[in-house]
Parts: C-alpha cells; sequence; structure tokens
C-alpha cells in the first residue's frame, strides 16, 4: 500500500438500534483511493533585452540561461522519452499524448531531439551496464522480434543476476549475437538456436531445458 498524502477518517453511523453512542472505537480497515493531480503545466518565459553601451555604442544582448536552451525541461523529457523508447510509442502517438494529457502542442522533430538527447544522456550507463554484463561469468542470452518504426527488428537480452543489457538490432544473426557479448567468454544459458550450439564455451539451457558442456566444462557448469 503506498503512503498516504491526505487521511480521512470514517467513523460509523448510529446503530441500527438507534443509539449514536460507540465505544472502542478502532480503525479496521484502510481502503486507497489513487487519482492523478491536476497537470498544470510550468510554463515560464524568458524575456531577453538587449541595449547599447554608453561607451562603445555596442549592442548586447541577454542569453538564455545553459539549463533551460532546449525549451523542455528534464522530467518532461523524460516522458517523452518513457513514451516513445520504453513504451515503444510512434512519435505521432507521444505527440497526441503531449497534446491531450498534457496540452502541449509539439511537433514530431521537438520529440525527435528530446529523445536525442536522451539517448545521450544516458548512453554512459547504457555502457556501463554492457561493461557489466560482460563481465559475468555467467549470462543468460536471448533475442525476441521487437517493431522499430513499424519494422521487425530484434531485441537482444544479455541478463545475469546484476545486471540485464539489452540490445536492439536490425536482425537475429550471429553478427548481432557477436556484437551483444562483445569479447566476453563466460558460460551461456540460451534456448538451442543454431549458432548458441557452436558457443565454444560451456553453456546450459534455462529451467527444464537440456544442459549442453564439452568435457572439459566439468565444475563451472555443474553449478548451474
Amino acid at each position: 500500500m503506498l503512503n498516504p498524502t491526505e487521511t480521512q477518517n470514517i467513523f460509523p453511523g448510529p446503530c441500527s438500534c438507534g443509539c449514536d453512542q460507540l465505544a472502542d472505537l478502532k480503525p479496521y480497515y484502510t481502503h486507497q483511493n489513487i487519482e492523478l493531480p491536476e497537470i498544470v503545466m510550468k510554463i515560464v518565459h524568458f524575456i531577453l533585452y538587449r541595449g547599447k553601451c554608453r561607451q562603445c555604442g555596442k549592442i548586447n544582448k541577454g542569453h538564455v540561461p545553459c539549463e533551460f536552451e532546449t525549451g523542455f525541461g528534464p522530467r518532461l523529457s523524460a516522458f517523452i522519452v518513457e513514451l516513445a523508447g520504453i513504451a515503444g510509442n510512434s512519435r505521432d502517438m507521444v505527440r497526441k499524448s503531449c497534446i491531450s494529457v498534457l496540452r502541449i502542442p509539439i511537433s514530431p522533430g521537438a520529440i525527435q531531439k528530446v529523445i536525442d538527447r536522451g539517448s545521450q544522456a544516458i548512453e554512459p550507463n547504457y555502457d556501463t551496464f554492457a561493461d557489466k554484463a560482460r563481465t559475468s561469468e555467467v549470462n543468460h542470452i536471448d533475442g525476441t522480434p521487437w517493431f522499430k518504426g513499424g519494422k521487425l527488428n530484434w531485441l537482444w537480452v544479455m541478463a545475469n543476476p546484476v545486471v540485464a543489457f539489452f540490445m536492439i538490432h536490425t536482425n537475429r544473426s550471429r553478427e548481432a549475437f557477436e556484437k551483444l557479448i562483445g569479447a566476453w567468454f563466460g558460460i551461456l544459458v540460451s534456448a538451442d538456436y543454431r549458432f548458441y550450439r557452436s558457443w565454444v564455451n560451456k553453456k546450459g539451457r534455462p529451467a527444464s531445458h537440456i544442459l549442453f558442456a564439452p568435457p572439459t566444462a566439468c565444475g563451472m557448469c555443474q553449478r548451474l
């Protein structure tokens, strides 16, 4: 149950016998109601002034503070990136959501710029996740269809108990597999797809699947 922002105490009415005096009152149940607050966008106008220097006559201008240059704040940008990236919505769907929910007119081009900035911002973390996954002794690897711009792509995952690293590639191939793993050379847990079978290191299949390992794989592979 979520922490409340408001609490209302609801007391019983008169008893069916007509008595309106109750003893030993105590809570017996909590009903939670969740609602979105009214969304009122924070819109700041920066009025830029310019003036002429009284000494040399040069025109000097005020400039928008660098943290506001893009015209879209970090929370709004994160919302747009969430809709387009994690939720996988089209640019037009994001535009319509911004108009209908936030009452913000925004163009597909502006949406794309926000998404590009979001991608640049998370790139260092993305690379960190990749490095972390590729240092694990054991990784579960698989790919699943993923539509990007209406075209079939593949969403790859390389996961272990510490981190899950995702990568979108145009196809399901050995090239994509090798791009996902980089220089990783550990224990592979996977489905029985064709290029997994030729994995030179120890390998296994998850859950009820069969465990595969070369004769030299005893010890490590037995721990799976």
